[in-house]
């Protein structure tokens, strides 16, 4: 589940003229001058940029929140799926991810119509809070009866009337979901409100307070007795019995085909790293409010993914796992496999538990892992993503149900609709697990701090603000190419990722000129 692409048209420019705000407009105001701006925009311009921007994103939102792109007169919209105008969505970039950008703007500017802007995202993400302590895709902020653990989702109920039928699949109900980044993206976006509402002789906002220690329990909830996260959790406690605590072992027989519709979202799950974001959130939280639990949590996390490390001679991990630890099918073209990209998840998960408790426990698994990836390359920096248990050969799926050895073979649909192949930040990640292991936890943790600044080219960060500049059309809006799902067409679309993007640019920019000469922020 991946965020559909986007592009800035405009090419970088040295000297360009740009529509600016009056400096003594109000916020959002729609006056403008035409200015001159050399390659070193005036952080005026810069700060009025944000402003317009900011106000435009506003304008459009549903009662606080965002999805991921509109089309330009806002009569179509799309989270990762084709949604209306009652929903929004939190998977990133949506809505907790814009709340981010107007901290950041917030941040760098300390005007208070960016907190207010962060603060209403709060509020969006306060009203759609499930009683499982998390947040699903999607959520319907008309119809805020409809937002409730068990019921249909969105999907689920175009499903449900397109099919003429009693039952749907279970995966279209409404659930805290975990993967892709969902909740744990809000539970640290209400970590930064909850950080801005205690600078500064403010008053905390308890509504935002309540609302992350009610996210932080959930996270607590879903957490399975052997440590482990599941995709989405439904807010049903858990039997200890059902899940004894026992290490990973390779499929006793293994299927070669789909089993049909099941709940592996339930599964104890790796699938775009989802212990990797639990538990540096949970760690996030332990930082930040100094509750035990959750750094107890966090390592419980941990412990999860060394009982799930794979015995020899596949020293990986799986993307998910049934309740008897042995490596699970998921959708009809995820076949269990050991994963070199969840692999890489883990192992960055287990450093950071090392750098931060000492514990050798977590340092254990990695030397072995490391081996393994180093046997399983398909080139130079590139991995398949699957291998088949036992023989290590790339595996692939299909919406045939059925295991493919050779990607030709694979539908069109399928054979560029999923990662099958590629780096998968595994050099980055192979190259800091060698040091760790070379130098020690002290002296890593040593480096990381004593790493010297990077010196900033001003006259390349001010073409690139500038050309952010002007690539802001009239209305406030930056009007990229994008598509409304995977595969469309590009078309002229408003980008929530670009927003982003572009925020962040000018944010560094600000930032970077409180700095002393050759430090970036």
């Amino acid at each position: 589940m991946k965020t559909f692409g986007v592009k800035i048209k405009h090419a970088f420019f040295l000297f360009a003229t740009v529509v600016v705000a009056h400096a003594a407009a109000p916020y959002g105001a729609a006056d403008r001058v035409v200015s001159t701006v050399a390659a070193a925009p005036a952080p005026e311009i810069v700060r009025q940029t944000l402003r317009r921007a900011v106000a435009y994103l506003r304008s459009i939102a549903t009662d606080g929140g965002y999805v991921w792109v509109y089309s330009p007169d806002l009569s179509r919209r799309a989270g990762e799926s084709i949604t209306d105008a009652n929903h929004i969505w939190f998977q990133p970039p949506g809505t907790p991810s814009v709340g981010m950008a107007f901290l950041r703007a917030y941040r760098a500017t300390g005007e208070e119509p960016f907190l207010a802007a962060a603060e209403a995202v709060a509020g969006a993400v306060r009203r759609a809070q499930l009683d499982s302590g998390g947040w699903h895709y999607s959520a319907d902020m008309k119809h805020p009866e409809r937002n409730r653990d068990g019921l249909l989702d969105y999907k689920g109920r175009a499903a449900a009337e397109r099919m003429e039928r009693d039952t749907i699949n279970p995966l279209y109900t409404i659930t805290s979901v975990y993967d892709d980044d969902n909740t744990q993206s809000v539970v640290r976006f209400l970590l930064a409100c909850d950080a801005v509402g205690n600078d500064g002789g403010r008053t905390p906002n308890p509504e935002i307070r309540a609302t992350l220690l009610k996210a932080l329990d959930g996270m607590l909830w879903a957490q399975y007795p052997n440590g482990a996260w599941p995709e989405q959790y439904d807010g049903r406690p858990r039997d200890p019995a059902l899940h004894p605590i026992v290490p990973a072992r390779f499929p006793a027989a293994a299927r070669t085909t789909w089993p049909g519709e099941h709940s592996y979202t339930r599964y104890y799950t790796l699938n775009d790293n989802v212990p990797r974001q639990c538990i540096t959130t949970l760690l996030d939280a332990w930082r930040q409010l100094g509750d035990a639990r959750y750094l107890a949590a966090a390592r419980r996390g941990g412990d999860f993914l060394v009982l799930a490390q794979l015995p020899e001679p596949q020293r990986g991990w799986a993307q998910q796992y049934d309740f008897q630890m042995e490596p699970a099918w998921a959708r009809v073209f995820e076949p269990p496999a050991v994963s070199t990209f969840e692999s890489g998840g883990a192992l960055q998960a287990l450093m950071t538990l090392h750098l931060e408790t000492g514990d050798p426990r977590y340092l254990e698994p990695i030397a072995p892992a490391l081996r393994w990836l180093e046997r399983s390359t398909s080139g130079k920096d590139e991995w398949a993503r699957l291998n088949e248990f036992k023989t290590n050969r790339p595996i692939y799926g299909d919406v045939d149900g059925a295991i493919h050895y050779d990607l030709a073979t694979v539908s069109p649909k399928r054979r560029t609709g999923y990662g099958w192949h590629g780096s998968f930040h595994l050099p980055e990640i192979v190259a800091e697990c060698r040091e760790l292991l070379r130098i020690g936890r002290d002296d890593y943790r040593a480096r990381q701090a004593a790493k010297p600044a990077v010196r900033s080219d001003h006259g390349a960060a001010g073409r690139k603000v500038n050309s952010v500049i002007q690539a802001l059309d009239a209305d406030g809006r930056w009007i990229t190419d994008g598509r409304f799902q995977k595969n469309a067409p590009l078309e002229q679309v408003i980008s929530t990722k670009v927003f982003i993007t572009n925020v962040n640019v000018l944010c560094d920019y600000l930032e970077s000129l409180k700095l002393p000469a050759g430090r970036t922020p």
